[in-house]
């Protein structure tokens, strides 16, 4: 049997949370609505559908490997999402509030992590 064993850095995670980005002149309030308006659909696939500009993203069910606390909670809402529904959109933004945050961001960098763990497929933010 092969576990998979994700090595998840500190400064990784510093960049799954809000305060990072709040104090950071960087960033405009058009970043942040640019980034919380980017659609996300779950459907049990990451085959593309008709809706452009949206990401279609696969939840792997039984994705065993290591997640930061941030990573599995994102993990376990999109789980849930996808698997009480056929289909569902919803946007980047809509992800952070769900989650007491207040900027998406942190729900990309969440999300990008998922993907690079094979946690999730199809995303392209």
């Amino acid at each position: 049997m092969i576990t998979r064993q994700n090595v998840i850095s500190p400064a990784e995670l510093v960049y799954e949370y809000d305060a990072i980005y709040l104090n950071d002149p960087v960033y405009t309030e058009d970043d942040y609505a640019e980034s919380a308006g980017q659609k996300i659909v779950l459907q049990g696939s990451s085959d593309p559908g008709a809706l452009d500009g949206c990401s279609y993203i696969n939840v792997v069910p039984d994705y065993d490997g290591e997640l930061s606390p941030g990573q599995r909670e994102l993990y376990e809402s999109l789980l849930q999402l996808q698997s009480s529904s056929v289909y569902v959109v919803t946007s980047v933004g809509k992800l952070a509030e769900s989650l007491g945050l207040k900027v998406p961001f942190a729900i990309e960098t969440r999300l990008e992590c998922l993907q690079s763990y094979g946690a999730i497929s199809g995303l392209s933010l």
